[in-house]
């Protein structure tokens, strides 16, 4: 369910050498102002979700994602959350307090308050033991960039994407 948190960006051909090499700086296609794309449906060119980083005078930097977290009826997400770039990484908090501010939309609609209000504690439910310190290296191979997730400092399964 958090892999709507963690970015893939959808990429036009990067030049780069043939061997895995980290990222330099994992946000560059956001300063570019490029939009990662999460949970990319190859055959149909769509995202399950979308992630934008806004980058603040201050330097603070909020990661602001948007995830189909339903097909029927629809229900959107919609999210904002601090992150840093440490060590080479996309670093943030993963905290239940960001699920009190967090939107939904159902069938294109805002959410009504009785509705957000259980989608919020279902998702503190789901979510509790993903809650900690998560850090995402993003790795290219080519054209193609590959994440890996950990949290609090041990990776984290079934997170780990490819495009």
């Amino acid at each position: 369910m958090m892999r709507f948190l963690i970015a893939v960006f959808a990429l036009c051909a990067l030049a780069g050498a043939t061997h895995a090499q980290p990222l330099a700086d994992p946000l560059a296609p956001a300063r570019d102002g490029m939009v990662a794309c999460n949970s990319p449906i190859i055959e149909s060119r769509t995202c399950r979700g979308m992630t934008e980083y806004v980058f603040s005078a201050d330097g603070a930097i909020t990661s602001n994602a948007t995830a189909s977290l339903q097909d029927t009826p629809p229900i959107v997400l919609h999210i904002s959350q601090p992150v840093s770039v440490r060590d080479g990484m996309v670093c943030g908090p993963w905290r239940a307090s960001d699920l009190d501010t967090a939107t939904f939309e159902i069938d294109g609609a805002p959410a009504p308050a009785e509705q957000t209000q259980a989608l919020r504690a279902a998702l503190r439910e789901a979510l509790a033991s993903r809650f900690g310190d998560a850090c995402t290296t993003y790795t290219q191979t080519g054209e193609t960039i590959s994440l890996s997730t950990v949290l609090n400092g041990r990776p984290l399964p079934n997170v780990n994407t490819m495009i």
